[in-house]
């Protein structure tokens, strides 16, 4: 956290110069009344004039410093915001795709939004409010010194009390502000994902299942919340009855002073401001630094995603473009005890086109995520070239090959964004044939590229949307298609178009998974291994 606060030195230090402006304001704005009163009490009219008159410049000008500081500091907490939301986002991209997929997405978004909303209100806050205070404490106490020293004893005693007795609670609020940090990404996750199965539950008459979980959900991050908030309330509680105590003290000690001939009576107005400036900076003060302890575990947390983009580089080969094989040696990969793939060895060649096949679970889908990068932890090798593909950057690998599986995820914007993956470096020839190659000329036209696909790609058929898929590997020309069941939702006519469009590029090396190979395609493979019994027939030239 202090290195984000130093990250921002320069506009922290006018914060910092505007904090000191403010605070000084406030205690000559309540040194003035004293000086008010004496006056009116002495009945000079015109004394007494000049003395409101500087009464109301100081508090227009606590007023004006006020406001300004303000302005800053809520320019100085969304840059930080903004900083940390872009640490997340670093970090999210350099995880591991096994990484990323061991929390849900709506994990994800709690902490764009929930966590940092938390370290705004918790962290950031705090830390500017007992800045301030402490100023204003600074000011308060060399105001009421002036005044008398027995004022400035009775405030320090009154002040350390009132700075004691919160401590008390600090860990118990920590604990549960970092619960409730928790409960709420939880609280994220899991509507997130009622929320996605509502047409589902809907069309079963599940609704009372979708009521029942959304109230469970909203009662627990609730329950979490209340707790927190009494906890403060109570704290708040003990903290305000020391705050009357301290400040009937100091009053009373400078109505003893006036009483004896010690101070003059306009000091008790004085005394009575500055005193209740002081406590109340107290109040404030430990209540923020109960909260700050909350708020430090939730930074700690986002902090600590600082691990994955931290990681020192290891040195990594990179795949300018694939000019050689993929070889397959001796691979194995277990899913906890189930083993799916066992000594396996295969070959696919440079601009060949290849057939997976064998029934669920023996592997096929797995074949192609380690052949993609996303899962590493296998035994054997696998070979890009002379060089093992764990020697690779897997940047350079994802800039050569494609992985196409039926659920297509589809951006909420235009099907040429889907498209071209937000990128705008293609020719006009190149996307008329990625259109082409996957049979999209047919449907779409220069007006329809513009198409908003929805959510998820929800205005447009399970067809179209693979078929966006596929445009978008051919946009991006990448030299290796690895497909699975990559035209199951398309009808007979259409699937075929695009497979046998695939299978005759000779610019393309294709691997496909499929559990029904078109007979009529069959001779178009070079090879199809089936994983079941490890064999590979030889089909077609190779």
């Amino acid at each position: 956290m202090r290195k984000m606060f130093l990250k921002y030195k320069w506009l922290n230090l006018f914060i910092l110069i505007f904090i000191c402006l403010t605070s000084l304001a406030q205690v000559l704005a309540a040194l003035s009344l004293s000086s008010l009163l004496n006056t009116a009490l002495s009945k000079n009219l015109n004394l007494l004039f000049k003395s409101f008159i500087l009464v109301f410049i100081m508090w227009m000008l606590y007023a004006a410093f006020e406001i300004i500081y303000g302005n800053l500091q809520a320019k100085c907490i969304s840059k930080m915001n903004t900083d940390l939301r872009n640490q997340v986002t670093q970090s999210i991209g350099c995880m591991s795709y096994e990484d990323f997929n061991k929390k849900d997405t709506g994990n994800y978004v709690s902490w764009y939004t929930n966590d940092i909303n938390e370290i705004e209100n918790t962290a950031f806050k705090p830390v500017y409010s007992i800045i301030f205070k402490v100023v204003n404490l600074v000011f308060v106490v060399t105001a009421v010194t002036n005044i008398h020293y027995l004022i400035t004893i009775t405030m320090i005693v009154a002040a350390a009390i009132l700075i004691t007795a919160p401590k008390l609670f600090t860990k118990k609020i920590s604990n549960l502000s970092f619960e409730q940090s928790l409960n709420q990404e939880v609280f994220t996750k899991d509507i997130k994902d009622i929320l996605s199965g509502f047409s589902t539950l809907k069309v079963y008459n599940s609704l009372d299942i979708f009521n029942s979980k959304a109230n469970k959900l909203s009662f627990s991050l609730e329950s979490c919340r209340v707790r927190l908030i009494y906890l403060k309330n109570n704290v708040s509680f003990i903290i305000g009855v020391l705050n009357v105590i301290c400040q009937l003290s100091c009053y009373f000690i400078a109505i003893y002073l006036v009483t004896i001939g010690k101070i003059e009576i306009g000091s008790i107005l004085a005394v009575s401001n500055l005193s209740g400036n002081c406590f109340n900076s107290i109040k404030s003060m430990t209540s923020d630094l109960v909260t700050f302890s909350g708020g430090k575990k939730v930074f700690e947390k986002l902090d600590s995603l600082k691990k994955y983009s931290q990681e020192k580089p290891l040195d990594l080969l990179t795949l300018d473009s694939f000019e050689k094989d993929i070889t397959i040696e001796n691979l194995s990969y277990n899913y906890g005890d189930k083993q799916v793939l066992n000594n396996l060895n295969m070959v696919f060649e440079k601009g060949k086109k290849y057939a997976l096949v064998g029934p669920s679970g023996c592997g096929k889908s797995t074949l192609l995520k380690i052949l993609i990068g996303h899962i590493n932890d296998f035994s054997g090798n696998v070979f890009i070239g002379d060089h093992a593909i764990r020697d690779y950057d897997l940047k350079s690998i994802y800039n050569n090959f494609a992985y196409i599986d039926q659920n297509v995820y589809l951006f909420n914007s235009s099907v040429i964004d889907n498209i071209s993956v937000y990128k705008d470096d293609y020719s006009r020839v190149d996307l008329e044939k990625a259109l082409m190659g996957s049979a999209l000329d047919d449907f779409i036209d220069s007006e329809k590229l513009e198409y908003n696909v929805g959510e998820a790609g929800k205005n447009l058929s399970g067809g179209q949307r693979q078929r966006i898929s596929i445009a978008r590997a051919l946009l991006n020309k990448k030299s290796v298609i690895l497909m699975d069941e990559g035209t199951s939702a398309l009808d007979k006519k259409n699937s075929y178009i695009i497979e046998e469009k695939l299978l005759k590029n000779p610019d393309i090396t294709l691997v496909v998974v499929s559990h029904n190979i078109n007979e009529n395609l069959i001779e178009l493979f070079d090879d199809i291994y089936d994983l079941e019994n490890l064999s590979k027939p030889q089909i077609g030239s190779s």
